[in-house]
């Protein structure tokens, strides 16, 4: 959201609602975390 200067949340390519607002989440602040992956037999 260009206007508030918020990010909305996405879940599986749809928008992700509060249950107890009915609005779309929005966050001011996005972390993005890299991180190294392995597969445990």
């Amino acid at each position: 959201n260009e206007k508030q200067k918020e990010y909305d949340r996405f879940q599986y390519d749809q928008p992700q609602i509060d249950d107890q607002t009915g609005k779309q989440l929005q966050y001011k602040n996005v972390l993005v975390q890299f991180v190294k992956e392995w597969d445990i037999d």
